[in-house]
């Protein structure tokens, strides 16, 4: 099959897994998704940097945290084992490392964590409202059935990290280092990664009202089970995305990632005459 739009060709092959799906409308579902996808490149000429192009401000699509700093009180972080609730509130944290912690449901309200590290810690469900994350470290911690509000985290690792089963509400994330994170069965109401490294981490079984992707590395991401419409990866980079292929409607791409897409899941080649 051949569709020619304008200068661009879309050679078809049928994969060979699909030549063994006896439904004829199961295979034309996968066809038009492909065939939308290089349909939507024929529309734009002058290479993948005009196709769908964003640059998004974080002020504009979140509230970012709004602290006091100057009033805010240096604090230790086992100041919160003298509050019943395990709350830290209005404080400053500064340079401390913490190790192999269990503690569950410790709270962060209108905070500043600066260069604190967390080493292999069970902090389950984890909850930050109105606070400021920087040059922390969570990696390989256990954060699962977080709660985040209106939280930025600014070059922190989170390397391997659990936030399984979370809920983030105005979350940001911005050059931070976040291999193997897990943030499957979440529930993400507004959160932004830029200039992020996300390789290998997976996002599966998701439910996203609004999430942005700026200059991020993808590269690997699972997101099995996760609806993509409308999630624009398009100055991101990654050799492949690890997806079931009748998700990919929707899911805003460049001219050179469909193309990567399209050949990775639909045995599809795009040729420019």
């Amino acid at each position: 099959m051949r569709v020619n739009a304008r200068r661009f060709t879309l050679k078809y092959t049928t994969p060979s897994w699909l030549e063994h799906v006896s439904n004829q409308n199961a295979q034309s579902n996968w066809l038009s998704i492909a065939i939308s996808c290089f349909e939507h490149i024929s529309k734009y000429q002058n290479g993948p940097r005009i196709f769908c192009p964003r640059s998004i401000s974080l002020e504009k699509i979140m509230s970012l945290p709004k602290l006091d700093q100057e009033h805010l009180v240096k604090a230790r972080f086992g100041d919160i084992n003298n509050n019943e609730d395990q709350l830290l509130q209005a404080v400053h944290l500064q340079s401390e490392t913490i190790t192999n912690l269990d503690l569950t449901h410790p709270i962060f309200e209108n905070c500043l964590v600066e260069h604190v590290t967390f080493s292999d810690c069970d902090l389950n469900k984890f909850e930050a409202t109105n606070t400021i994350f920087k040059n922390c470290d969570f990696s390989n911690c256990q954060l699962d059935q977080a709660s985040l509000y209106e939280v930025a985290f600014e070059n922190c690792k989170l390397v391997g990290t659990v936030l399984d089963n979370s809920y983030f509400n105005e979350v940001s994330f911005t050059t931070c280092l976040m291999d193997l994170v897990a943030l499957n069965k979440c529930q993400i109401k507004t959160a932004q990664f830029v200039e992020s490294r996300l390789v290998d981490a997976s996002m599966n079984d998701t439910k996203i009202k609004k999430i942005t992707f700026e200059h991020c590395q993808l590269n690997r991401l699972s997101l099995m089970f996760t609806k993509l419409k409308d999630i624009d990866v398009s100055n991101c980079q990654f050799q492949r995305l690890d997806v079931d292929g009748s998700q990919l409607r929707g899911l805003i791409v460049n001219p050179e990632q469909a193309a990567q897409l399209a050949q990775l899941y639909f045995g599809l080649r795009l040729k420019i005459n």
